[in-house]
C-alpha cells in the first residue's frame, strides 16, 4: 500500500489515540455498564479490555500534562453500528472476539477532552505528565505503565497483531522492540495513578496501562514530541476579503528546506463525527466522517489508496468540511522562517482556527502552532480555494486504519 502524502504527526497522534481508545473500549455500546467490554481469545488465552463508559472523568481515561495544549476538533464523536462477535483461524490459531453488546445497536462514544498536549524537544518542554482516572473496580490493583516509541504504522501493526492472534500474552506487548520504558504503579482506592516521562527525544509515543499479571488492558493514549518551537505572528481580527498574513519562525532550527502549511477552518466545522457501520466483512463496511462517506463497501470514495495525492485529499476535505468555510496556503523555502498570505475571499464572518505546521524532507511535522482568528463583516466573493491538508489527513488516517483492520 502506497501513500504519496504522509499525514502529519499531530493528526496521526490524535487519531491513533482515538483508535487505541476504540480498541480499549471494544467498539461497545453505551448502554453497557460492565467493567469489561471486550474479550479477545487466542487459542484459549484471553485478553480483556476495560470499559470507558463509566464516566468522562473516571472511565479509565488518561489525561496528559506539561507541554502546550492544542484545541482538538470538538466534539470528537464515534458511532459504531455492527456485529458483536466473530471467530476465525490464522496461523494455526483460533481467534474469538466477543463484544458485550447487542448486534447492530448504535454505540456513541465521545472523547472527554477538548485539548491534547503537544511537546517540543526542548528542556522543560519535553517532560510529559499523565493522570490515569480508572474505575473503582480496579482499585488497589497493581498496573504496568508502558511507554512505546511508535508511529501510526507501528500502532496499526500492534492492532493487527491482536486481530490476527499474533499476540498470545501481555508479555508479547512488553517485549515489543519499540518499548521505551515499563514502570510498575499501584492504583489507589479510586483506581487512579499518575506519573511522568522526562526528557523525551523528538518522536511519536504511545502509553499503555495494563494490569500486572492479568491479561487486561485498561487504557491507552498517544502524543508527539516535536523538533522545534515556532513563533507565529498574525492578526487576531481581519475583514473578510483581505489576506491574512501569517509570519512563521522556527526557533533554533537550521536554515534548510522546509514546507510550511497554514490554514483556517471555521470553528463549527472543526469537529470529527465518525460513524462506522459494518457486518464484519469488506463489502459490508461503511465509514462516514461528518456525514460524508469516506469508505463505501470498503472502497475509498472517489480516491484510490494506490495513487492517493494532495488533490485527492483536498477534494475530500472540501466534501467533509464544506467548500466555503476553509482556506489555506502552502510554501516550500530554504529558510527557517517565512510569511504566508491566506485568502479570506468568500468566507463567512465568524470565528476560525488557524493551524500552522512546518515539515522537512525527513519529518512530516517538525513544528506546530494553533491560534484563534475572527473574520469580521460580510464580504462577497468566490469560494475559498486551496484548503489546508491538516484536517484532511484526519480522514485519511481513519481510512488507513480501517483498511488494515478488516480482512
Amino acid at each position: 500500500m502506497e501513500l504519496h502524502i504522509k499525514p502529519s504527526k499531530l493528526s496521526l497522534g490524535i487519531f491513533s489515540l482515538i483508535f487505541i481508545v476504540l480498541l480499549s473500549s471494544g467498539l461497545a455500546v453505551a448502554q453497557n455498564t460492565d467493567n469489561y467490554i471486550m474479550n479477545l481469545s487466542v487459542n484459549g488465552n484471553d485478553f480483556r479490555f476495560a470499559n470507558h463508559n463509566e464516566s468522562k472523568t473516571e472511565g479509565n481515561w488518561i489525561s496528559l500534562g506539561g507541554g502546550e495544549p492544542v484545541q482538538l476538533p470538538t466534539p470528537i464523536k464515534f458511532t459504531y453500528h455492527g456485529v458483536n462477535e466473530t471467530s476465525f483461524s490464522t496461523d494455526s490459531k483460533n481467534v474469538d472476539i466477543k463484544l458485550n453488546v447487542k448486534n447492530y445497536t448504535d454505540y456513541v462514544i465521545e472523547y472527554p477532552f477538548e485539548t491534547h498536549q503537544m511537546y517540543t524537544n526542548t528542556s522543560g518542554k519535553n517532560n510529559v505528565t499523565y493522570q490515569f482516572n480508572g474505575s473503582k473496580y480496579f482499585a488497589n490493583k497493581e498496573s504496568k505503565v508502558v511507554l512505546i516509541e511508535s508511529d501510526i504504522n507501528s500502532l496499526i501493526d500492534i492492532l493487527d497483531k491482536f486481530k490476527q492472534g499474533q499476540i498470545d500474552s501481555i508479555n508479547d506487548i512488553l517485549s515489543l522492540d519499540k518499548v521505551n520504558s515499563i514502570e510498575t504503579k499501584d492504583l489507589d482506592d479510586n483506581g487512579d495513578t499518575n506519573g511522568e516521562f522526562e526528557n523525551l527525544d523528538a518522536g511519536e509515543y504511545s502509553v499503555l496501562i495494563i494490569l500486572n499479571n492479568e491479561p487486561v488492558i485498561l487504557s491507552a493514549t498517544a502524543f508527539d514530541v516535536l523538533d522545534y518551537d515556532s513563533n507565529v505572528s498574525t492578526n487576531s481580527y481581519i475583514t473578510v476579503g483581505n489576506n491574512l498574513k501569517v509570519d512563521i519562525e522556527l526557533e533554533d532550527a537550521p536554515d534548510t528546506e522546509y514546507t510550511y502549511i497554514a490554514g483556517i477552518v471555521k470553528d463549527n466545522k472543526y469537529r470529527a463525527d465518525v460513524r462506522l457501520e459494518t457486518n464484519g466483512h469488506k463489502t459490508g463496511t461503511d465509514l462516514l466522517v461528518n456525514n460524508e462517506y469516506i469508505i463505501d463497501d470498503f472502497d475509498l470514495i472517489d480516491m484510490s489508496v494506490s495513487n492517493l495525492n494532495k488533490n485527492d485529499v483536498k477534494n475530500k476535505l472540501v466534501d467533509v468540511l464544506g467548500p466555503d468555510e476553509l482556506s489555506g496556503k502552502t510554501m516550500t523555502v530554504d529558510s527557517n522562517q517565512t510569511s504566508l498570505n491566506i485568502s479570506t475571499e468568500g468566507l463567512p464572518p465568524g470565528n476560525y482556527k488557524l493551524l500552522v505546521q512546518a515539515s522537512n524532507q525527513n519529518d512530516p511535522i517538525v513544528a506546530f502552532e494553533q491560534k484563534d482568528i475572527t473574520i469580521k463583516s460580510e464580504g462577497i466573493g468566490a469560494p475559498a480555494t486551496n484548503p489546508i491538508l491538516m484536517i484532511g489527513v484526519l480522514g485519511i488516517a481513519i481510512v488507513l486504519f480501517m483498511k488494515r483492520r478488516f480482512n
